[in-house]
């Protein structure tokens, strides 16, 4: 049976071993939105260590503040993590 966590951002959800996490359409990530998903995540996680699937395709703009608070308390818990995304130019913006 599949654990999930619904917020504005996102949908996240535990299937198979695999966290994964579903980013909601035109989602513009700023700080906030960044916190609220790894608050949830977390409580998700339960203290558990999970690899992650990341569905980065359908967000809209990832500010700078996100993309730095995500690469550090947003990796804690994580074993590992693959992003989807539906082209180069999000790849580089959540990269940024």
């Amino acid at each position: 049976m599949a654990q999930y966590i619904t917020n504005p951002y996102a949908k996240l959800s535990i299937e198979n071993g695999v966290l994964i996490c579903v980013y909601s359409p035109s989602t513009i990530f700023d700080l906030k939105a960044a916190m609220t998903v790894v608050r949830d995540r977390m409580k998700l996680q339960n203290g558990k260590f999970y690899p992650v699937i990341s569905d980065i395709s359908h967000l809209r703009t990832v500010t700078r503040q996100a993309r730095s608070y995500m690469a550090s308390e947003g990796l804690v818990l994580i074993t590992a993590i693959a992003f989807i995304s539906n082209s180069a130019l999000s790849d580089m913006n959540y990269k940024m």
